[in-house]
């Protein structure tokens, strides 16, 4: 926690500002953690103090709610992050900027095909989310934007995407 540091405000690296900065004051992990499948690979990270909601910095809201969700599934779902522009290992590329894109929340065998069968038993499809599009599409996340939000907008509100 005492080395974890949370900047707010702005989608350009370049322009951080210690005056928009928070530590981490506590970090916790889903009790069902699972370091070997990765299953409930995710965190709470509890600011030392609150964040203000500006026109540049809002909060996502966290909700359950059925995966089978015509109201949810109906609409655009986007993805953000700073992972590499470059899509070949060893020549990656990290931006500035953040870059986001838009993606298409898939069946589930959509992605157990594009899996090696030697890493399926990563994927548990009560618990997981396939999202993205065939290659011939060009749009994915990109090497190091691994943990980022899936997220769509209902009624001008942001939400994280996932399951109860």
């Amino acid at each position: 926690e005492s080395i974890v540091r949370v900047y707010y405000g702005s989608t350009d690296r370049t322009m951080l500002s210690a005056s928009n900065e928070r530590r981490a004051a506590k970090i916790v992990r889903h009790p069902d953690y699972n370091g070997e499948t990765l299953e409930n690979d995710i965190a709470v990270v509890v600011l030392d103090r609150a964040v203000p909601r500006a026109d540049n910095a809002d909060y996502i809201c966290l909700f359950g709610y059925s995966k089978d969700d015509t109201l949810v599934l109906a609409r655009p779902m986007y993805s953000a992050g700073w992972g590499s522009t470059v899509p070949i290992f060893g020549s990656l590329l990290y931006p500035d900027k953040l870059n986001y894109v838009d993606l298409a929340v898939r069946a589930m065998n959509s992605c157990f095909y594009i899996l090696d069968s030697s890493l399926q038993f990563l994927f548990n499809p009560i618990t997981h989310v396939c999202a993205g599009y065939s290659a011939s599409v060009g749009k994915d996340t990109c090497y190091g934007d691994s943990g980022a939000p899936l997220m769509v907008q209902l009624n001008n509100q942001w939400f994280i995407y996932g399951n109860k």
